[in-house]
Parts: structure tokens; sequence; C-alpha cells
């Protein structure tokens, strides 16, 4: 066999950690004790497995064995792992236009108001009129609104890209239904 052979001292006790090639690494004996070293070791005892081996940490500065110490050895972070997942998508945002706020006979106040939540209990933080348009990017269920010209009420309010919420109820969004979440927030 060409080359040179790679020695990994600790695979013994069930050294788990992971060490430099480049450095000195201690070999923690008594880690073949624990419940992962003993079911590394199929059970055997690193007291009474016939290596001489006392459960005392050796350090081997170099090839030859230093006298037995109980240092510490140095704590290493777990591996980092790359993400193989890729981050999750948010739907783009869209336009969705002003719409029914007049109610059918033509008698409503004609603007919808911009909220601090999806309720009309939220401060008023402005307001957009008939035909106004308005970049939304999700909704979300909250207070139940009634148009009379949908005829009906629905509890599914927006979210605006600048944070304010409109009742969907008075808006018009390409694809996006005023009675069921179609983007979840």
């Amino acid at each position: 066999m060409d080359g040179v052979p790679f020695l990994y001292n600790g695979q013994e006790v069930a050294d788990t950690a992971r060490h430099s090639i480049f450095g000195r690494a201690p070999i923690d004996w008594a880690s073949g004790e624990t419940e992962t070293g003993k079911a590394e070791l199929g059970g055997r005892s690193t007291e009474d497995d016939g290596s001489g081996a006392t459960g005392k940490r050796i350090e081997s500065p170099d090839s030859t064995m230093a006298s037995p110490t109980t240092a510490a050895a140095p704590t290493l972070p777990p591996p980092t792992v790359p993400s193989t997942a890729p981050p999750p998508t948010q739907p783009p945002a869209i336009t969705a236009r002003v719409s029914r706020t007049c109610g059918a006979d033509g008698t409503g106040d004609c603007f919808v108001s911009l909220r601090t939540g999806p309720s009309s209990n939220g401060s008023e933080l402005g307001r957009l009129y008939e035909n106004d348009t308005v970049t939304i990017e999700c909704q979300q269920r909250g207070e139940s609104v009634k148009s009379s010209v949908l005829g009906s009420s629905t509890d599914v309010w927006a979210r605006s890209t600048d944070g304010h919420w409109l009742a969907m109820a008075f808006l018009d969004a390409p694809g996006w239904s005023p009675t069921d979440i179609t983007v979840s927030c």
C-alpha cells in the first residue's frame, strides 16, 4: 500500500469530538464508560479491556507518551451543517384597487380605513378612497365586515406592504378572494 496511513486516536473510547489533524488532542479514556461509549465498545469497560488503560486522560504531544493527567480537553463547538433547504419564499405583493366603499345605493362613506390591526377597533391611520390603489402582501382573519355591494360579510383583512390593515370587503385584488384566505400572513 502506497502512502502514509492516517490513524485517529480516540475511536477505541467512542470519542465523538471533532479534532484538528494539525493539533494535539487528548484521549479521554473515561468516555468509554458513558452509555454512548459502552455502546461503541460493545459493552466492554475501559477499566478491564486488557489495554492497561485506567480511565485517565493521556496526552501525546509527540510520538512519546506523557504521564497521566486529568487536564480538561478543549471544548469545541458542534460542526456546522449547511442547510440544503431553500429559504421560504413569500408570494409577491400585489396591487389592489379600493372598491365597493360607496355602498349598493351610493350613500356609503366612499373610503376604506387603514388600521393598526384586522379590526375596526384598531386605530385609523389613514384612508383610501374609491379607485385608489394599495400594495398588499397577505391576508388574515379578523373582525367581520359587511359589504352591501357584495351582499354578505367577510372577516378577511389584507395587510399592506407598509403594515396597515384593510378590510378585503372593500378591495379588488386580482386572484385574491375577499372571503377566503388566499395568501396567509
